[in-house]
């Protein structure tokens, strides 16, 4: 919900109580400003008037996009304004505890599980009455408290760091004072504005942060919506990823093949969706589909990945998704690195979404005895139990080959 939305929801509300000025219904820092000149900010604006219920609600691509680079380490930390939690929430129901950080202190703390995520605007379930919404608070000290704390934290971890700026000219004027005032000293190697509006009217309406970011050599406005923007980045990250682990895939290709190179037709990145380019890199790295991927770049295990896929594709496998389809069969390979392909079932028991693979080969797999070496899924018969989503077979990667007559 857009800042301008939570002023007129809020001021329309309020107009049965009393006459306000035309020019606050828009314009939320002014709006919050005239409650908290008056003394009611927090026990009526914030606790009564504010629509907290539209804040929340379902992350999208967006937020999946950002939660993954903090996951990965690929960003080094996001700095946000939102009062939401969907980024979190994203990163939770793939079984990560990403805590969003108040300042700068809890952004070193949480720094353990993933790259800090500042909101330095606050969050509305930790600390809702000290969110921060006029310029009046400003002067607060437990504002201005954190504020500093967090400009502290930036001065240490943000020199020479790329900064993206992804819808920042919004309705909430002070905020884009506050970042003036963090990046007074700061000496980022490159700023990326992205804003669907006219760059004319970004400047206009933060003329102050403008004259700052606009100096940096390495200036550029691009404009989409945050949402395409952020989207876009991460496949041309995941692409770039799956084209690495390809790379050393090809190595042990042609390790094991006395020299004999893969096809460089194979190399590229497929040609698939943004979601199934994160699936190729979780089953990469061994990681199930209600999980998060964490590596920034592939690991020799997951080159190991790649080497049965290439070894797939150069017998005439295609892709299809995130699987590759061979003489009728979809095939789904998995790191299965140092460990048996029981356990790893244990850890893959999906729910199904769409046809799953066929076979699953288990790159890496350390094979006890045949029950070890192939295992059928579903049924009674099932050695180890039934995988959700019904028949398949879980295979080495030496008897997956042969299965198939390779």
């Amino acid at each position: 919900m857009l800042a301008a939305n939570v002023s007129q929801h809020c001021y329309r509300e309020h107009l049965a109580i009393e006459a306000l000025p035309p020019a606050l219904e828009w314009d939320i820092d002014a709006l919050a400003g005239h409650f908290h000149a008056a003394g009611n900010f927090q026990s009526y604006f914030i606790n009564q008037l504010v629509p907290w219920g539209e804040l929340a609600g379902k992350p999208n691509e967006g937020h999946a996009a950002v939660a993954d680079f903090l996951l990965t380490g690929a960003s080094p930390a996001s700095l946000t304004a939102n009062f939401d939690r969907l980024v979190e929430q994203w990163s939770e129901r793939h079984k990560m505890d990403l805590r969003g950080a108040l300042d700068g202190t809890e952004a070193t703390q949480f720094s353990s599980v993933a790259s800090p995520l500042l909101k330095f605007h606050g969050c509305m379930d930790r600390g809702r009455p000290d969110t921060l919404w006029t310029h009046g608070q400003l002067v607060e000290p437990r504002v201005q408290q954190r504020i500093e704390s967090c400009r502290a934290w930036m001065t240490m971890n943000f020199p020479g760091k790329d900064l993206l700026i992804v819808g920042f000219w919004t309705d909430w004027g002070y905020l884009n004072e506050v970042l003036e005032n963090l990046l007074e000293t700061q000496a980022p190697a490159s700023v990326t504005v992205i804003d669907p509006q006219e760059t004319d009217r970004l400047e206009e309406k933060a003329p102050g942060l403008w004259a700052i970011l606009s100096g940096i050599p390495r200036f550029a406005h691009v404009r989409m919506s945050g949402d395409e923007a952020l989207s876009e980045l991460r496949s041309a990250f995941s692409g770039m990823w799956v084209r690495k682990q390809n790379r050393r895939g090809a190595e042990i290709f042609a390790d094991e093949n006395d020299g004999e190179a893969v096809d460089d037709a194979h190399l590229p990145c497929p040609d698939v969706g943004c979601l199934d380019l994160y699936d190729i890199r979780r089953d990469a790295e061994g990681v199930a589909y209600d999980r998060a991927a964490r590596l920034a770049t592939p690991d020799l295990s997951a080159g190991r990945v790649a080497y049965v896929r290439l070894r797939l594709k150069q017998a005439g496998a295609v892709e299809e998704g995130p699987y590759l389809s061979l003489n009728g069969r979809l095939i789904r390979v998995v790191n299965c690195s140092n460990m048996s392909i029981s356990r790893l079932r244990e850890r893959y028991n999906e729910a199904p979404s769409g046809r799953g693979a066929d076979l699953v080969i288990c790159a890496g797999a350390t094979g006890r005895g045949t029950t070890e070496n192939i295992v059928r899924g579903g049924g009674s018969s099932s050695l180890v139990g039934a995988t959700l989503g019904g028949e398949v077979t879980w295979a080495t990667e030496a008897d997956g080959l042969a299965e198939l007559g390779l």
